[in-house]
Parts: structure tokens; sequence; C-alpha cells
């Protein structure tokens, strides 16, 4: 690497010194990407299958494609904000920021120490957050529960890794909680026969 890089990346390693200061300018990164690669569809139309989604989450029917805690958090999200999509936009480019968060935490924890370490980790996760594999579970409500398995399992990850130099304790609750909250998230429903498409 060239000596004006590494001075630089030295610097900018001297004023990121905190590991507060690294996980907010992570974040920020973050948003960023996620601002950029999703804000587009915050003004978007609802898709016929989310409408369907939304109808029967406020008119309690059961049998929708969407199980588990993705189910309760849309059902909650439908009596809240009704058929207007901006928020429901909002909320899972909130919950892919999460999980990019998570990814970051994850792979700052593996990396080394400094300005290179923040580096790595900070363009893996920004990777994640803009890769175009995201797009649906993004764009889609009826996905939702796929964002909110991959924020927690990410994060419950983060935590059991944290953890992993206490005996025991609330650190590994915790992971173990978010962790057991990602598999409820998903689609692992209840009617296995039923067609997918």
């Amino acid at each position: 690497m060239s000596a004006g890089i590494e001075t630089a990346l030295k610097r900018f390693g001297e004023v990121l010194s905190t590991a507060g200061r690294q996980h907010a300018a992570a974040l920020l990164v973050l948003a960023a990407v996620v601002a950029a690669a999703y804000s587009n569809s915050v003004l978007a139309d609802l898709r016929s299958d989310e409408e369907a989604l939304i109808a029967a989450s406020i008119e309690g029917i059961p049998g929708t494609d969407l199980q588990g805690l993705g189910a309760l958090i849309v059902g909650i999200e439908s009596r809240l904000f009704g058929f207007a999509s901006a928020p429901y936009r909002v909320l899972s480019m909130a919950w892919h920021l999460a999980a990019a968060f998570g990814v970051y935490l994850v792979a700052r924890r593996l990396a080394r120490d400094g300005a290179y370490g923040w580096f790595a980790a900070t363009l893996a996760a920004a990777a994640f957050a803009a890769h175009p594999a995201s797009t649906h579970a993004v764009n889609a409500l009826t996905d939702r529960g796929v964002l909110v398995g991959s924020a927690l399992a990410l994060l419950g990850a983060q935590t059991m890794l944290a953890a992993a130099s206490v005996p025991v304790g609330n650190p590994r609750r915790w992971g173990s909680a978010a962790i057991s909250s990602a598999a409820l998230s998903a689609e692992w429903g209840s009617n296995p026969g039923r067609a997918r498409a």
C-alpha cells in the first residue's frame, strides 16, 4: 500500500480512536448506503400482494404467507399505518440498516484492530447493505420476516461473540434470545404442505 494511503488511514484511525466513534462512523456510512440504495422505494405504491397482506392483518384473517414474528410485526404496522406505503418502506430500510450494522459488528469483532479493521468491517457491511440480493427483502412487505430474522440473528451473533469471554450471565442470555427470536421470525410455517410460488 502506498505511504500516502497508509498515513491517511493511520490518521483516520487516530480520529476514530474509540470504539464508540468507530461504531458511530460505521453506522453513518451504512445509513448513507442504505438510503442511497433503497430511498427510491419509499414513495413506491404498495403491490397487490402487499395490500392483501395488510387487509388480512387488519381484519385478523389467518393463513397469510407471512408467519412468526414477521406476521406479528406486520400486524402491528398495518394497524398503525393502514395502506400508506411510505412508513412500511422506511421501516424496512431501518430493519435492513440494523442487519447491516450487525454484519459490521460481527466483522469488526473478527477483524484486526485499528483503521484497517474498521475499514474492512465497514466495507463488508456496506457490501451487504447494497447487495442486489437484498432488494426484494427490503422492497417487499411480504419479506418482513426475512429482514427481522437477519437483523436479530446478526445482532444475536455479535452478542454471543462479545460474551465469549464471560463465563455466564446476561450477555449470553440476550444473544440466545435474539437468535431464538430470529428463528421465530422466519417463515418456517405451521403449514409445510402449502404451495410456494
